[in-house]
């Protein structure tokens, strides 16, 4: 969905070079590696939180690569995936207090990515009027 939205704010800008093979690498390599090394030792993390860190991950790796590189390039005026990875990552100690008492199947997991992932864009879309204005 990232992509998609990316590709979408992006489609009159020339991509990096590496581009699409850098969002399905980060995306694919970080939660393969992520439950195999969870699978392998045990199910040490329950997956319904494991995915919000590799998620964090997957996306803290599309920030400093790919919206960075457009971002100093002045195409962006935010980096949004980027704060979505800092506000995941930030909230995973959390979900490790809350999330096992849960039931496995609950719907909160997923509610709470869509809270997270609300306010991150929010704030980004908040900073870009803002830059906006004061141009």
């Amino acid at each position: 969905m990232h992509q998609y939205v990316f590709r979408h704010i992006l489609k009159r800008v020339k991509p990096m070079k590496y581009e699409g093979p850098i969002w399905g690498i980060s995306y694919i390599l970080v939660f393969f590696l992520g439950y195999l090394v969870n699978t392998v030792m045990g199910t040490i993390i329950s997956p319904q939180i494991l995915w919000f860190p590799l998620l964090g991950l997957a996306n803290l790796i599309i920030g400093v690569t790919t919206e960075r590189y457009h971002y100093k390039k002045q195409e962006l005026l935010t980096q949004p995936i980027l704060l979505f990875s800092i506000v995941l990552l930030v909230a995973t100690p959390f979900l490790f207090v809350v999330l096992p008492s849960i039931p496995e199947d609950n719907v909160l997991t997923p509610a709470v990515a869509l809270v997270l992932a609300s306010l991150s864009t929010s704030y980004s879309i908040y900073l870009a009027e803002k830059k906006v204005v004061k141009t």
